[in-house]
């Protein structure tokens, strides 16, 4: 089964938590005012520096890695702000600010040992 890879996976979660998260977003503001389209891109940018990381990925290692990586995130994202359906308290709602926030941080310190995994992978392949 060659043609699933985990990029290919990643991708996919990727792709498909960047499209929950703004409907999640959406169906939990106030659809009278305009749509929150500030908080939408807030959401889906930890997705984009996800994709970018598993772009990086050039070995099987660091594949498997960044997929890893992936799912931790997605599943922290789609969670917490799926967890607004079971707290109805006044800061429920900071939910939105926050959980993008935390996937930033989270990937910002896990792309670092994955940039260098990269980086001496390749170094040793220059000098094979």
């Amino acid at each position: 089964m060659k043609w699933i890879t985990f990029s290919k996976c990643a991708y996919s979660l990727i792709v498909l938590a960047a499209m929950i998260t703004p409907v999640i977003t959406i169906d939990n503001f106030d659809s009278s005012k305009s749509l929150p389209i500030g908080f939408v891109l807030w959401g889906i940018s930890p997705y984009l520096l996800m994709a970018w990381m598993v772009e990086q990925s050039k070995t099987r290692l660091t594949q498997i890695a960044s997929f890893i990586v992936t799912i931790m995130c997605v599943l922290f994202g789609t969670v917490t702000l799926s967890s607004i359906y079971f707290s109805h308290d006044a800061q429920s709602a900071l939910v939105f600010l926050f959980a993008p926030l935390w996937q930033w941080l989270g990937l910002l310190i896990l792309c670092i040992p994955l940039y260098f995994m990269n980086k001496y992978t390749q170094q040793s392949q220059e000098t094979k």
